[in-house]
Formats: structure tokens, sequence, C-alpha cells
């Protein structure tokens, strides 16, 4: 049985997937300022090398871990919808079929719990 990565087209679909993707992200202004300050470039390539591995590609992704990578940022359930979408949108313009889509979106899901920061809880006084 092949491997998500292999059913999408492998690492060609990914680099030119993922340009395009934060394209998408950086174009949106809910988004735009979490990336303020960051080597696009180096993203890019962690993100190719992070789903790659994800999916099932050859090789090991190499850096931190989605958690310690995305701690103390702000992001809400929101915001990371918003990212998902665009992400599934890019893959859809890159004609990647319904099936790896869905493959995609069940891949994303669990990872919201690493990457949305819970609210701060209310106090109440008085």
């Amino acid at each position: 049985m092949s491997t998500l990565y292999d059913r999408i087209g492998g690492h060609e679909t990914l680099e030119a997937v993922v340009p395009e993707f934060y394209a998408r992200v950086l174009a949106d202004d809910s988004l735009a300022g979490f990336f303020a300050g960051v080597h696009m470039g180096r993203q890019t390539s962690k993100q190719v090398e992070f789903l790659a591995a994800a999916m099932g590609g050859p090789l090991p992704y190499s850096g931190p871990s989605i958690r310690q990578a995305h701690r103390g940022r702000g992001i809400s359930i929101d915001n990371f919808n918003r990212v998902a979408l665009h992400l599934i949108t890019a893959f859809q313009d890159a004609g990647v079929g319904s099936a790896e889509i869905s493959d995609i979106v069940a891949l994303l899901t669990p990872l919201a719990a690493d990457i949305v920061t819970d609210a701060p809880a209310l106090s109440r006084h008085g």
C-alpha cells in the first residue's frame, strides 16, 4: 500500500504546495502577524520536511516538536482552522484528490491539541 506522501505526488507536490500555502497565510490579515520576523525560506523548508514525514515520506522530521514550535504564540482554534483551510485549498489547487484531502484533514485535525493555546480562565471577583 502506498503512503499518503506517494499518493499526493511526493516531494515535488509538497515543494509546489507549501509556498502557495504560505502565500495564502501571509495574505490573510488574521494570520500574517504570527509570521512577523520569521525567515520564510527556512519555515517553508521545515514545513515541507514536516509534512513529508507526517505523510509517510522517506525522511524523518528534524525540527522541534509541534507543541514546542507553537508554545506561547496565542494561537486560537479559529487561527488553526484558517491555517488548515489555506493548506487544504493549496493541496486542492495543486490537483490533489479528494481521498487524499480527507486523509490530510485526518492527519491535521489532532494537531490542534498541540498548537492551540487555551484561553486563560476568567477570574470572577465579587
